[in-house]
C-alpha cells in the first residue's frame, strides 16, 4: 500500500499536470535563479506537507458535492465571461478565484519552508500545488448541472496563483501588498457562505505604508491605500427587491489592523502575533476603511425590512 505522504503528494502532481503546469520529467531541471528545481524536489516538497494537503483536497471535495453538485451532470464546458453586466455575479467569482489560489500558494509554500528537508524553491512548489487543487475543482465543475468548466476560472486562477508566488518570492513585497476578501452575509443566501455569497463580498487589494521604510516609524505605518471592488443585483433576491446590477470599483483609505494590533515587539514575534498578522493578510475587516463607494447601509435597511417581514 502506497504511504500517506505519497500518497498525497501523487494526488497532488497528477492534478497539477492536468493543469498543464508540470511538464517537467525527473530528468529535466530548470533554474529558477539561483534554485534547482525539478519534478523530484517537486515530489519531495509535497511529500512533506501530507496533512495540508489532506485538508484541503477534502475540503474542497465537501463543498463540491455538498454545493456545486458535483457529479449532478456528465461532463460539460461553459463560457461565463469575466465581469460584463451579463455574467452570473458581476465577476465577484472570478476574484473569488484568484483570492482562493493565491492563498493557497501561501499556504503550500510556507508549510514546505516550515516541514520539508529542502525548502529551497517551495515557492513554485506552492504555486504547482494551488494550480492543482484549482483545476481539480474546475475539472469537477465540468460534473456539475450549474457550472461546468470554464477556461475563465482557469485564468482567474493562474493569475491569483501567479500574484501569490510574487508576494511569497520578492522580497518585502509581503510587507507591502495584501489582497483580501470581505465578507458580510448578505442575506440573499442561506446561513454563512462566505465561499459562495457574492453579493456579501468585497476584494480588495491593500497598499501598506508600514512596509515602506520611509513610513515604518511614523504614524502612517497605521495606514492602508486599498482599491477595492464588489458587485450587487445579481441575484434573484436582489432583483426581486428592486436592485438594479452594479460594479463597483473603489478606493479607500484603510486603518493597518496588522500593525495596529500585532505590530509591537512583544506581539509580532509570537505566535498570536504571526497568526493574527496572517489572517489579516487574507480578510478585509469590515467599517475599517473609508470608501468612495459602499453598500453598508442598503446591506443593514435589506436586514431590517427581512426582520420586520418575520
Amino acid at each position: 500500500m502506497m504511504k500517506p505522504t505519497k500518497l498525497f503528494a501523487a494526488l497532488a502532481a497528477v492534478s497539477t499536470i492536468a493543469s498543464g503546469a508540470a511538464n517537467v520529467s525527473a530528468a529535466e531541471k530548470h533554474n529558477f535563479g539561483d534554485v534547482d528545481y525539478d519534478a523530484q524536489v517537486f515530489f519531495d516538497q509535497s511529500a512533506s506537507i501530507p496533512w495540508h494537503l489532506l485538508a484541503v483536497y477534502g475540503g474542497t471535495f465537501a463543498v463540491g458535492v455538498g454545493d456545486w453538485d458535483w457529479g449532478s451532470s456528465s461532463f460539460k464546458t461553459h463560457s461565463e465571461g469575466f465581469f460584463g453586466k451579463d455574467t452570473a455575479n458581476g465577476g465577484m467569482d472570478k476574484l473569488g478565484h484568484a483570492w482562493s489560489a493565491a492563498l493557497l500558494t501561501d499556504l503550500f509554500a510556507n508549510a514546505i519552508r516550515d516541514r520539508a528537508d529542502n525548502p529551497l524553491g517551495a515557492e513554485y512548489t506552492g504555486f504547482l500545488l494551488s494550480m492543482g487543487v484549482m483545476t481539480t475543482i474546475e475539472v469537477f465543475d465540468g460534473f456539475s448541472q450549474g457550472y461546468g468548466f470554464s477556461y475563465e476560472d482557469i485564468i482567474a486562477d493562474t493569475a491569483g496563483a501567479a500574484f501569490g508566488l510574487l508576494r511569497v518570492s520578492v522580497p518585502g513585497l509581503r510587507d507591502k501588498l495584501d489582497f483580501r476578501m470581505e465578507y458580510i452575509p448578505s442575506g440573499n443566501v442561506d446561513g454563512f457562505r462566505p465561499h459562495s455569497d457574492y453579493s456579501g463580498q468585497k476584494y480588495v487589494l491593500a497598499l501598506k505604508l508600514s512596509g515602506f521604510e520611509a513610513f515604518e516609524d511614523t504614524p502612517l505605518r497605521f495606514v492602508e491605500l486599498q482599491a477595492g471592488y464588489f458587485a450587487r443585483g445579481f441575484t434573484e433576491e436582489e432583483q426581486d427587491n428592486g436592485d438594479e446590477k452594479r460594479r463597483e470599483p473603489y478606493v479607500a483609505v484603510g486603518v493597518n489592523l496588522q500593525e495596529l494590533l500585532f505590530g509591537y515587539d512583544k506581539v509580532r514575534h509570537t505566535d498570536v502575533g504571526r497568526w493574527g498578522r496572517t489572517v489579516l493578510e487574507y480578510v478585509q475587516v469590515p467599517y475599517t476603511y473609508v470608501p468612495t463607494k459602499n453598500d453598508y447601509a442598503s446591506v443593514l435597511l435589506i436586514r431590517i425590512i427581512r426582520v420586520a417581514e418575520a
